[in-house]
């Protein structure tokens, strides 16, 4: 509010305006490679480190190989959206199983612990001349989003903050018009459905989930079975 009692120019609230729909925007970018890892991705090393203990980087199992997942990346989103690179180039055929890698060139899937994985020539990855990594989605610090969402509503304060009453009768304070306010309203609330998804990940990932792992009756124990009998306890 100016001096004099005159209602605050629409300019300044349209600045707050403008600045939550910014942090909002933000927010629901971070939120959505956060929980599905589409915007941004990484490559890793993984498999054993180089001579440790006497094992190779990628120890046969029956009809295929497979290398250690590290452990801070063992989470649903990298089990299910990890994929394996041979020089560079994903390999072709995601499957759901352990068995279903031995069955062709070119196969792999991830569990919690480990990524399984045929080479696309069907060699052996530790001495086929070739380089094998692990594409991953890039991490978003919980912080960060933490830091948007409340920057976005101390914004959304000022904006709504009305002025103290004029010592003369003057025009009502600028309000948005009400497209804006429906569209700052939606970007936050889509921004909290999101937090909650990422908060409470475990509980969701298209399967029953224990312990965060996604198994269940339907999707799980043929894996165990299978990953218990190759010496994947």
């Amino acid at each position: 509010m100016r001096e004099g009692g005159t209602p605050r120019s629409p300019g300044k609230a349209s600045i707050w305006y403008l600045a939550a729909a910014v942090c909002g925007l933000a927010f629901a970018a971070l939120a959505v490679q956060h929980l599905s890892g589409v915007l941004a991705s990484r490559e890793i090393d993984f498999g054993n480190k180089s001579g440790k203990a006497g094992l190779r980087k990628f120890p046969a199992r029956q009809g295929h190989h497979a290398g250690i997942l590290p452990p801070s990346y063992r989470t649903n989103l990298v089990i299910r959206s990890a994929v394996v690179l041979e020089d560079g180039l994903p390999l072709a055929h995601r499957q759901t199983s352990v068995h279903a890698v031995d069955g062709g060139f070119g196969r792999f899937t991830v569990t919690p612990r480990y990524v399984h994985f045929r080479p696309s020539d069907g060699g052996d990855p530790n001495s086929n001349g070739h380089r094998y990594t692990l594409r991953v989605p890039r991490k978003v610090k919980p912080g960060l989003l933490w830091g948007l969402f409340g920057l976005g509503a101390g914004c959304l304060f000022l904006a709504f903050r009305r002025p103290s009453p004029p010592a003369s009768p003057a025009a009502d304070p600028w309000r948005p018009p009400p497209w804006l306010e429906f569209a700052l309203v939606a970007t936050f609330a889509t921004g909290g459905a999101f937090w909650a998804l990422w908060r409470y990940a475990d509980l969701s990932n298209g399967g029953l989930c224990v312990m965060g792992k996604p198994y269940s009756d339907a999707i799980g124990w043929h894996e165990v079975a299978a990953n218990l009998s190759e010496g994947f306890g």
